[in-house]
């Protein structure tokens, strides 16, 4: 693996990726029919920051992410494209590494 991608449950990350674009902020729905559909998700940091990963969440009492997966860099934005999400999923972001997992400050909605 030539990226951060944190095994859970004994679970590679299982869901297709690419860089994605580093606007709009968020997350934001690309497409979205019965044969595909992509999410780009993108946050701003502080220049310090060496690594932000993005956290799924499937249950929505999950303590602890069931899949995640670092985000790509360009200039202080990280951002990646997500295929085939369920419909209702939980994310935030975790950055550096550290236990905490952040709310995404552009979410539409909480």
């Amino acid at each position: 693996r030539d990226r951060y991608q944190r095994r859970v449950r004994g679970m590679d990350f299982p869901f297709k990726h690419s860089f994605g674009t580093p606007t709009p902020l968020g997350a934001t729905v690309l497409s979205s029919n019965n044969e595909e559909n992509r999410v780009n998700f993108a946050v701003v940091t502080s220049p310090r920051v060496a690594l932000v990963s993005l956290c799924l969440f499937l249950e929505h009492r999950a303590l602890q992410p069931d899949f995640e997966i670092s985000l790509h860099r360009t200039g202080n934005t990280w951002h990646i494209t997500v295929q085939n999400l369920p419909q209702f999923i939980l994310y935030g972001f975790r950055v550096n590494k550290l236990p905490r997992i952040s709310v995404d400050p552009y979410a539409k909605q909480i």
